[in-house]
């Protein structure tokens, strides 16, 4: 019976390590923004959809959601290379 219990109602608890991960990554990414792609991802954390982030930015949907994902992308590269660098820096000659 208690096999049964465990087995069919099992506690499910969300995933602590994956939001703090994401939160550690926003923490670092976003200094590393442009200032529209940083108002674009505000914009999301407050729920707005594409069409009304493009809408206030004067764009499409499609080039809103493009715009913001290269942006990232771009971002996301510079830290990488600023961390490689630092690495570089740091390894015994």
């Amino acid at each position: 019976m208690l096999s049964e219990l465990d087995e069919n109602h099992r506690l499910k608890a969300p995933d602590w390590t994956q939001r703090l991960e994401a939160r550690l990554c926003l923490m670092f990414l976003v200094p590393y923004l442009p200032h529209p792609i940083r108002h674009m991802l505000h914009y999301r954390m407050l729920d707005f959809s594409w069409k009304e982030i493009g809408k206030r930015m004067g764009l499409s949907e499609k080039q809103a959601k493009s715009r913001f994902y290269h942006g990232v992308q771009k971002a996301y590269e510079a830290l990488l290379r600023i961390s490689s660098r630092r690495d570089e820096e740091e390894e015994p000659n």
